[in-house]
């Protein structure tokens, strides 16, 4: 029987293609480091997040983009 946290599901490796489990944080065929990775809200995919000094930036190869002001991340978890 599977509980909804033993569901896995398979993405691609960014760097050699080949599938990994969705919470891998290396790949297991070519060793490529997914730290700076989320997964899409839209397509799924591993995305690559960019930070600087400011922001946090999502930007999707599927057109999907997030940025967040790290101060209002930081307000959120201030306040809750």
């Amino acid at each position: 029987m599977l509980l909804g946290s033993d569901i896995m599901a398979l993405i691609k490796c960014q760097e050699c293609g080949k599938e990994i489990s969705d919470s891998s944080k290396v790949c297991i065929h070519c060793g490529y480091k997914l730290k700076n990775f989320k997964i899409c809200p839209e397509c799924n995919k591993h995305t690559k997040v960019e930070l600087d000094k400011d922001n946090i930036h999502i930007n999707c190869e599927c057109g999907y983009n997030y940025t967040m002001n790290v101060k209002q991340i930081i307000n959120q978890f201030n306040h809750t």
